[in-house]
């Protein structure tokens, strides 16, 4: 049966307040680019790079760059200058601009768009303005004027504008659309995401290229700041012109790293980007491919398989040009051979703002042996003629490998205005994916007191080098960034990575306010490094931490690290079970604090406003690289009774279980409950009986939890499922 599964990926728009802190958290991200993953998928289609190198290190956080021919100039994020750049990639000089007005519209922007109209250059900071700058004289002579509320970022100038006369074709924030301006800042036209027929996601578009050489121009190249794609629109149908391509895809090492600049040399085939963290990357126009009608962007077929598993082959697709698509052939080649499935009666078209995934019918048969595969996964035949790009994949295939559960430790505030959407961004990927996630909020103090900001939160705050929030750390280094540019998509290729971590735990709670976990970790294979457990009580939802944002609710807020804040240091060596006990009694009485000079004294006080919504999260991180190996939660806790000698012996028989298991007890019990590791409800059933047997062979094979309900309370047992 085909599958067409239809993702719309919402349509955001960011104030400035939220670019603006953006702009620095990615500043503050690059120190950290260590951390950065390889990707595990590569599109085939060919830049031709020329060029791969780092400038001179005295140059800080480039911005915006444009070449006059002979030498590239990029503005300095933070600071009045322009740097003058050859070949050699060597700083010829540094020129200071002590008269552009300081930013008034995104703060701490100082310079972003860069552009040169053979005799001066232009500048965009955060107003609404561009300003023209004598370099030779080393101020602004003049500015352009632009409509209250444009907030220019990349700028470029086009010659062909305005019957010749010149213009500037600029980005905007607010409605994340590229807009022409004539050289007296006049409106003279537009481009939208739905003119384009191609949709930015949750990113914003921080740098333009003019090109009024290539054949069947002008052109118009476009570069997103988050996914580092680049893409090409022709100016004269508003289309995308070539086939979307990402800098990452060539610099894996470059993914984490962020740029606001792309370029093209005057009177060449020459398209450049550069990074603040000064890498440079150059390509030949000549190479680029003609638009085909439909791009795969990723894909979320999984690159690891266990043993004797199927593997199904998907792509996320979205029409890269107006032409409604009806047909086409998905092909995917596995260790050589060729599998093709035809898609007819289809209407793909005007879906700028939708990623279509498609799955194809024919599974990757079960594999009996370890090993590395080649996956190429493309379309061809697009309304019969045209082909796609390419995808090339490694799928793996283990002995022993689990299923990844994706950490999320977010930063954010109820006093900061900018994590308002982006919250609910994440509150919504994690509704339509309950099973695949686990997540701890870090409540800050800032840009006000959030009362539920500790020092532990903190200490979290200080490992990953935060700048400003909305921040998310997923997996540790998998993805660390403003929150507002995490993706379902971003997630979902998250989840399918492997990990060789299986982790299991209850969480147990008893009336003297004390919540006990006992975690086992399985390695199932030895991993070496610096790794810890962490593992810390969560509130499930909180309200009276409410602040100014608006926020009326709070979703996974840390209470409490049962380890150190810095984590426990853990061995895994394969097929070594490690069993770890942790508990913690809170004291005293609810405080609200009023101020970050006044937290909560756990030794004698807490902040828990609801005891019945607790829940454990808890993972394996390496410390050093910060990778995140597995994650996992227990989203309700369970009473205990301490002293169960009290209730009378309790059997549970066989243990492990293999279809049945029996149950006998001194006292009388009323429910009996079997549950997951994850706290769901797995087995419910009211009795009233000293006896009971319970069949487990519709259960998953692994441990879970018996609950016995008696007069005196709740017996937990943990029984282990074959």
């Amino acid at each position: 049966m085909k599958k067409v599964l239809l993702f719309c990926m919402s349509v955001v728009f960011m104030t400035s307040t939220v670019f603006s802190q953006s702009l620095n958290l990615e500043e503050n991200h690059e120190q950290k680019s260590k951390f950065s993953k390889e990707l595990t998928q590569k599109s085939l289609q060919t830049w031709d790079i020329q060029l791969a190198d780092t400038l001179d290190d005295i140059c800080t956080n480039p911005v915006g760059a444009v070449s006059d021919g002979t030498y590239l100039y990029a503005g300095c994020l933070n600071n009045k200058r322009i740097y003058k750049i050859d070949d050699a990639n060597d700083i010829i000089d540094t020129i200071s601009i002590s008269n552009i007005p300081d930013p008034t519209k995104i703060n701490n922007v100082n310079m972003m768009g860069l552009a040169y109209d053979g005799n001066y250059f232009y500048v965009t900071n955060g107003n609404d303005s561009i300003y023209c700058i004598d370099l030779i004289a080393q101020q602004v002579v003049s500015a352009i004027t632009l409509p209250d509320g444009t907030l220019p970022l990349g700028a470029t100038y086009a010659s062909h504008a305005d019957g010749g006369n010149g213009g500037f074709w600029v980005s905007t924030i607010l409605d994340n659309s590229l807009k022409l301006f004539s050289m007296n800042g006049d409106l003279l036209d537009s481009i939208t995401y739905e003119d384009s027929n191609y949709y930015y996601g949750s990113t914003y578009i921080v740098a333009l290229a003019y090109d009024e050489i290539s054949m069947g121009g002008p052109f118009l190249y476009a570069l997103e700041n988050t996914s580092k794609n680049i893409f090409c629109i022709n100016l004269s149908t508003k289309g995308i012109n070539a086939q979307v391509h990402s800098v990452s895809e060539d610099m894996p090492d470059w993914a984490s790293k962020t740029s606001y600049s792309i370029y093209i040399k005057p009177n060449t085939s020459t398209l450049g980007v550069l990074f603040t963290s000064k890498e440079r990357i150059e390509y030949d126009l000549t190479k680029l491919a003609l638009p085909r009608g439909l791009t795969i962007v990723h894909s979320y077929t999984k690159p690891w398989l266990s043993i004797g598993e199927d593997g199904k082959v998907s792509a996320n697709i979205y029409t890269s040009s107006k032409a409604p698509v009806t047909s086409f052939t998905f092909n995917y080649k596995f260790d050589g051979t060729t599998y093709n499935q035809t898609f007819t009666d289809l209407e793909i078209s005007n879906g700028f703002y939708n990623l279509v995934t498609i799955e194809h019918e024919t599974i990757i048969p079960a594999l009996t042996a370890e090993g590395s595969h080649d996956l190429e996964i493309w379309l061809s035949d697009i309304n019969g003629s045209h082909t796609s790009n390419t995808i090339e994949m490694t799928v793996d295939v283990y002995q022993k490998v689990v299923q990844r559960i994706v950490l999320h430790e977010a930063f954010v505030s109820s006093t900061s205005d900018a994590c308002v959407i982006p919250n609910q961004l994440l509150d919504t990927i994690f509704q339509y994916n309950p099973d695949k996630f686990t997540c701890i909020k870090y409540q800050m103090n800032a840009p006000a007191f959030d009362p539920y900001y500790t020092v532990e939160g903190e200490a979290r705050k200080n490992y990953y080098e935060v700048g400003l929030i909305p921040f998310v750390a997923v997996d540790g280094n998998y993805f660390a960034d403003y929150l507002g540019s995490y993706t379902p998509a971003v997630f979902q290729l998250g989840y399918i990575l492997p990990s060789f971590v299986e982790l299991d735990a209850t969480f147990t709670y008893d009336d003297t306010k004390t919540y006990a976990a006992s975690i086992t970790v399985n390695p199932l294979k030895s991993i070496t490094g610096n790794n810890k457990l962490y593992a810390a009580v969560v509130e499930k939802v909180t309200r009276m931490n409410m602040k100014t944002n608006g926020e009326r609710a709070f979703y996974y807020v840390m209470k409490k690290f049962l380890t150190d804040v810095d984590g426990d240091p853990i061995d895994l060596v394969e097929d070594k079970e490690v069993n770890v006990d942790l508990s913690f009694q809170f004291k005293g009485n609810f405080r609200l604090p009023f101020s970050g000079s006044n937290m909560i004294n756990n030794d004698i006080e807490h902040s828990v406003e609801n005891f019945k919504n607790l829940m454990l999260v808890y993972w394996i991180q390496n410390d050093d690289t910060k990778e995140v190996l597995q994650s996992g939660k227990v989203e309700e806790a369970t009473l205990s009774i301490g002293d169960f000698a009290e209730m009378g012996t309790v059997k549970v028989y066989p243990n492990p279980s293999e279809g049945m298991i029996n149950i006998e007890s001194e006292n009388e019990f009323s429910n009996v409950k079997i549950l997951n590791m994850l706290g769901q409800v797995v087995y419910n059933s009211h009795v009233k009986t000293h006896t009971y047997s319970v069949e487990t062979s519709q259960l998953v094979s692994g441990l879970y939890i018996l609950q016995l309900q008696t007069e005196n309370g709740v017996i937990n047992r943990k029984i282990s499922v074959k």
